[in-house]
């Protein structure tokens, strides 16, 4: 029988894993806030506030606020007895538990344009709610920005298990 190759799933780095957690030989935490301030300089808008989608999307939050120059604000809370999303059955439940595992600060969002970054996109019918309860919220103008596209877009975070440090456009995070 054929000896199977161990590979790496990006989602450890991008979703799974908590921030603390050393995965593949690279900090969770480093790649996830490095892949925000890439994000912040590749897809800058003029906003008042930056936010995340809880709890896997606030280093990567962290790091697009850093970036940009802009504040970052709790504006959206996770009740931590919700579970996920995106494994439920059927559309009608995962958008009825988007609404259930997400309470809204709406003093952070009313009268503002809003940066909201995710840190991941499976079917993407969630973010979508998300903007949607934004600007029910009172935000002037919401942008969504999410880190999986930097991820993806930047082949040399693809194969991070095996370099052991994360290269993006010459700068180098090391484990």
């Amino acid at each position: 029988m054929p000896q199977r190759q161990c590979k790496a799933c990006i989602f450890e780095h991008i979703y799974f894993a908590l921030p603390n957690s050393v995965v593949f030989g690279l900090s969770v935490y480093q790649s996830r806030y490095k892949v925000g301030e890439i994000l912040a300089m590749e897809a800058t808008v003029e906003c008042d506030v930056v936010i995340a989608v809880p709890d896997s999307g606030v280093v990567a939050t962290l790091g697009y606020a850093a970036k940009a120059g802009v504040p970052f604000q709790q504006g959206l809370i996770r009740p931590h007895y919700v579970g996920r999303t995106f494994i439920e059955p059927s559309q009608k439940i995962r958008d009825f538990g988007v609404k259930l595992k997400l309470a809204l600060v709406r003093h952070v969002l009313q009268v503002k344009r809003v940066v909201v970054v995710d840190n991941s996109i499976v079917r993407g019918t969630t973010l979508s709610k998300i903007v949607k309860l934004i600007k029910e919220a009172g935000a002037t103008e919401v942008y969504r920005r999410t880190d999986i596209q930097i991820f993806a877009t930047h082949g040399s975070l693809v194969r991070i298990s095996f370099a052991r440090s994360l290269h993006v456009r010459g700068t180098r995070v090391s484990a």
